[in-house]
Protein backbone atom coordinates (compact mmCIF):
# COMPACT_ATOMS: atom_id res chain seq x y z
CA UNK A 1 0.00 0.00 0.00
CA UNK A 2 1.30 3.72 -0.82
CA UNK A 3 2.72 5.21 2.27
CA UNK A 4 -0.08 8.52 1.99
CA UNK A 5 -2.78 5.74 1.66
CA UNK A 6 -1.59 3.87 5.01
CA UNK A 7 -1.67 7.18 6.53
CA UNK A 8 -5.07 8.24 5.10
CA UNK A 9 -6.99 4.99 6.31
CA UNK A 10 -4.94 3.82 9.42
CA UNK A 11 -3.49 6.45 10.80
CA UNK A 12 -5.78 9.63 9.78
CA UNK A 13 -4.96 11.84 12.84
CA UNK A 14 -1.49 10.74 13.80
CA UNK A 15 0.23 14.01 13.16
CA UNK A 16 -2.32 16.18 15.01
CA UNK A 17 -2.69 13.64 17.97
CA UNK A 18 -0.79 16.88 19.98
CA UNK A 19 -4.14 19.07 19.61
CA UNK A 20 -5.27 16.42 22.27
CA UNK A 21 -6.23 17.53 25.97
CA UNK A 22 -4.98 16.68 29.26
CA UNK A 23 -8.08 15.13 31.80
CA UNK A 24 -7.32 14.75 35.39
CA UNK A 25 -3.62 14.60 34.68
CA UNK A 26 -3.98 11.92 32.27
CA UNK A 27 -1.90 11.56 28.84
CA UNK A 28 -2.80 13.34 25.77
CA UNK A 29 -6.57 12.19 24.58
CA UNK A 30 -7.67 12.74 21.08
CA UNK A 31 -10.93 11.88 20.46
CA UNK A 32 -10.69 9.97 16.91
CA UNK A 33 -14.26 8.40 17.06
CA UNK A 34 -13.62 6.49 13.71
CA UNK A 35 -10.22 6.62 13.35
CA UNK A 36 -8.96 2.59 12.77
CA UNK A 37 -12.46 2.01 10.66
CA UNK A 38 -12.77 2.80 6.96
CA UNK A 39 -15.75 1.40 4.84
CA UNK A 40 -14.61 -0.32 1.32
CA UNK A 41 -16.66 0.97 -1.66
CA UNK A 42 -16.21 -0.78 -5.04
CA UNK A 43 -15.29 1.43 -8.03
CA UNK A 44 -18.27 0.34 -10.15
CA UNK A 45 -21.02 1.87 -7.20
CA UNK A 46 -17.91 4.98 -6.65
CA UNK A 47 -18.55 5.63 -10.48
CA UNK A 48 -22.01 5.11 -11.26
CA UNK A 49 -23.16 7.26 -13.54
CA UNK A 50 -26.79 6.70 -12.95
CA UNK A 51 -26.59 7.67 -8.72
CA UNK A 52 -26.55 10.97 -7.57
CA UNK A 53 -23.68 12.36 -4.87
CA UNK A 54 -26.51 12.47 -2.56
CA UNK A 55 -28.26 9.00 -3.83
CA UNK A 56 -23.94 7.96 -3.61
CA UNK A 57 -23.59 9.11 -0.26
CA UNK A 58 -26.61 7.39 1.61
CA UNK A 59 -25.61 4.39 -0.14
CA UNK A 60 -22.10 4.56 1.58
CA UNK A 61 -23.68 4.92 4.55
CA UNK A 62 -25.87 1.65 4.56
CA UNK A 63 -22.53 -0.36 3.23
CA UNK A 64 -20.89 0.96 6.27
CA UNK A 65 -23.51 -0.40 8.36
CA UNK A 66 -23.66 -3.37 6.55
CA UNK A 67 -20.25 -3.87 7.14
CA UNK A 68 -19.98 -2.76 10.86
CA UNK A 69 -22.97 -5.57 11.75
CA UNK A 70 -21.68 -8.90 13.53
CA UNK A 71 -24.59 -10.86 13.04
CA UNK A 72 -25.16 -10.56 9.60
CA UNK A 73 -22.50 -11.15 6.22
CA UNK A 74 -25.71 -10.38 3.89
CA UNK A 75 -25.15 -7.07 3.33
CA UNK A 76 -28.04 -6.26 5.67
CA UNK A 77 -28.38 -4.04 8.33
CA UNK A 78 -31.03 -1.85 10.49
CA UNK A 79 -30.58 2.02 10.60
CA UNK A 80 -33.21 4.90 11.11
CA UNK A 81 -33.05 6.98 8.85
CA UNK A 82 -32.68 9.70 11.26
CA UNK A 83 -28.91 8.21 12.07
CA UNK A 84 -28.71 8.25 8.57
CA UNK A 85 -29.41 12.29 8.38
CA UNK A 86 -26.89 12.93 11.08
CA UNK A 87 -24.27 10.35 10.04
CA UNK A 88 -24.47 12.22 6.49
CA UNK A 89 -24.99 15.69 7.61
CA UNK A 90 -28.33 15.00 4.62
CA UNK A 91 -31.56 16.85 5.49
CA UNK A 92 -34.27 13.92 6.97
CA UNK A 93 -36.47 14.73 3.36
CA UNK A 94 -33.08 14.27 1.24
CA UNK A 95 -32.11 11.31 2.96
CA UNK A 96 -35.93 10.15 2.68
CA UNK A 97 -35.59 10.89 -1.11
CA UNK A 98 -32.63 9.26 -1.79
CA UNK A 99 -33.42 5.98 -0.03
CA UNK A 100 -36.50 5.71 -2.25
CA UNK A 101 -34.21 6.46 -5.17
CA UNK A 102 -32.10 3.25 -4.37
CA UNK A 103 -34.54 1.28 -3.76
CA UNK A 104 -36.18 1.80 -7.12
CA UNK A 105 -32.92 1.52 -9.15
CA UNK A 106 -32.53 -1.89 -7.53
CA UNK A 107 -29.33 -1.03 -5.22
CA UNK A 108 -31.34 -1.98 -1.89
CA UNK A 109 -33.89 -3.57 -0.40
CA UNK A 110 -35.88 -2.33 2.61
CA UNK A 111 -38.45 -3.13 5.16
CA UNK A 112 -39.95 -2.20 8.44
CA UNK A 113 -38.99 -4.06 11.45
CA UNK A 114 -41.62 -4.35 14.74
CA UNK A 115 -39.37 -1.75 16.41
CA UNK A 116 -40.28 1.02 13.43
CA UNK A 117 -36.43 0.92 12.08
CA UNK A 118 -35.71 -0.17 8.08
CA UNK A 119 -34.13 -3.23 7.27
CA UNK A 120 -31.92 -2.87 4.39
CA UNK A 121 -30.40 -5.49 2.58
CA UNK A 122 -27.53 -3.73 -0.21
CA UNK A 123 -28.03 -5.86 -3.44
CA UNK A 124 -25.20 -7.45 -5.62
CA UNK A 125 -24.20 -4.65 -8.16
CA UNK A 126 -23.52 -7.36 -10.43
CA UNK A 127 -27.54 -8.27 -10.57
CA UNK A 128 -28.09 -4.06 -11.07
CA UNK A 129 -29.24 -2.78 -14.87
CA UNK A 130 -27.97 0.68 -13.59
CA UNK A 131 -24.56 -0.25 -12.86
CA UNK A 132 -24.13 -2.67 -15.72
CA UNK A 133 -25.34 0.09 -17.73
CA UNK A 134 -23.24 2.75 -16.38
CA UNK A 135 -20.10 0.15 -16.80
CA UNK A 136 -20.99 -0.45 -20.60
CA UNK A 137 -20.83 3.81 -21.09
CA UNK A 138 -17.56 3.91 -19.51
CA UNK A 139 -15.99 1.30 -21.75
CA UNK A 140 -17.26 2.49 -25.20
CA UNK A 141 -16.21 5.97 -23.91
CA UNK A 142 -12.91 5.05 -23.27
CA UNK A 143 -12.23 3.14 -26.06
CA UNK A 144 -13.99 5.79 -28.68
CA UNK A 145 -11.63 8.02 -27.32
CA UNK A 146 -8.71 5.90 -27.16
CA UNK A 147 -9.09 5.48 -31.30
CA UNK A 148 -9.63 8.77 -31.36
CA UNK A 149 -6.42 9.52 -29.74
CA UNK A 150 -4.48 7.19 -31.94
CA UNK A 151 -5.77 9.21 -35.17
CA UNK A 152 -5.13 12.21 -33.95
CA UNK A 153 -1.71 11.20 -33.76
CA UNK A 154 -1.59 9.81 -37.22
CA UNK A 155 -3.94 12.65 -38.61
CA UNK A 156 -2.81 15.94 -36.01
CA UNK A 157 -4.93 18.12 -38.43
CA UNK A 158 -8.21 16.64 -37.89
CA UNK A 159 -10.77 17.89 -35.72
CA UNK A 160 -10.18 15.38 -33.11
CA UNK A 161 -10.43 17.39 -30.02
CA UNK A 162 -14.06 18.80 -30.59
CA UNK A 163 -14.99 15.35 -31.56
CA UNK A 164 -13.87 13.84 -28.03
CA UNK A 165 -15.79 16.94 -26.63
CA UNK A 166 -18.86 16.37 -28.57
CA UNK A 167 -18.78 12.73 -28.04
CA UNK A 168 -18.56 13.02 -23.93
CA UNK A 169 -21.46 15.21 -23.97
CA UNK A 170 -23.75 12.78 -25.87
CA UNK A 171 -22.87 9.92 -23.03
CA UNK A 172 -23.61 12.64 -20.28
CA UNK A 173 -27.05 13.43 -22.45
CA UNK A 174 -27.48 9.63 -22.79
CA UNK A 175 -27.59 9.26 -18.82
CA UNK A 176 -28.93 12.63 -17.97
CA UNK A 177 -32.57 11.84 -19.96
CA UNK A 178 -34.61 9.20 -19.53
CA UNK A 179 -35.91 8.85 -22.70
CA UNK A 180 -32.26 7.83 -24.01
CA UNK A 181 -31.84 5.20 -22.25
CA UNK A 182 -35.04 3.49 -20.18
CA UNK A 183 -34.66 1.12 -23.19
CA UNK A 184 -31.23 -0.10 -22.52
CA UNK A 185 -32.35 -0.20 -18.92
CA UNK A 186 -35.16 -2.31 -19.39
CA UNK A 187 -33.39 -4.69 -21.78
CA UNK A 188 -30.68 -5.26 -19.36
CA UNK A 189 -33.06 -6.07 -16.55
CA UNK A 190 -35.13 -8.79 -19.32
CA UNK A 191 -31.56 -10.28 -19.75
CA UNK A 192 -30.58 -10.64 -16.21
CA UNK A 193 -33.96 -12.15 -15.14
CA UNK A 194 -33.32 -14.16 -17.67
CA UNK A 195 -29.35 -15.18 -16.91
CA UNK A 196 -30.28 -16.07 -13.71
CA UNK A 197 -33.48 -17.95 -14.34
CA UNK A 198 -31.88 -21.91 -13.62
CA UNK A 199 -33.77 -22.96 -16.79
CA UNK A 200 -33.08 -20.12 -19.35
CA UNK A 201 -31.67 -21.44 -22.54
CA UNK A 202 -30.16 -17.59 -23.27
CA UNK A 203 -27.39 -17.48 -25.61
CA UNK A 204 -25.05 -15.44 -23.01
CA UNK A 205 -22.55 -13.70 -25.24
CA UNK A 206 -25.05 -13.19 -28.38
CA UNK A 207 -27.74 -11.30 -26.21
CA UNK A 208 -25.83 -9.59 -24.38
CA UNK A 209 -23.52 -8.41 -27.51
CA UNK A 210 -27.12 -7.20 -29.07
CA UNK A 211 -28.05 -5.26 -25.52
CA UNK A 212 -24.48 -3.74 -25.22
CA UNK A 213 -24.89 -2.33 -29.06
CA UNK A 214 -28.35 -0.80 -28.78
CA UNK A 215 -26.49 1.22 -26.31
CA UNK A 216 -23.78 2.29 -28.86
CA UNK A 217 -26.29 2.90 -31.60
CA UNK A 218 -28.10 4.89 -28.97
CA UNK A 219 -25.17 7.07 -28.07
CA UNK A 220 -23.86 7.04 -31.69
CA UNK A 221 -27.03 8.71 -32.87
CA UNK A 222 -27.16 11.81 -29.93
CA UNK A 223 -23.29 12.26 -31.16
CA UNK A 224 -24.75 13.10 -34.50
CA UNK A 225 -27.36 15.00 -33.99
CA UNK A 226 -25.18 17.31 -31.48
CA UNK A 227 -22.23 17.27 -34.45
Amino acid sequence: MKRFLDDLINRPFKPIEQLGYREQGEEIFFPNEHSGTFTMVPEVLRRCHFLSPTEKEVLYELISWASTTKIHSDGYCKVTESHISVNTTLGLSTVKKAISSLEKKGCIRKAVDFDRRNIYVINDASENPYVILSEWIHHYRARKLNNWSVALIDNPGADYLRGKKVFINATMLFIKEEKYHAKSIIAITELINELFYEQSKCKYAVEISEVYNMVTVEIDKIYESLT
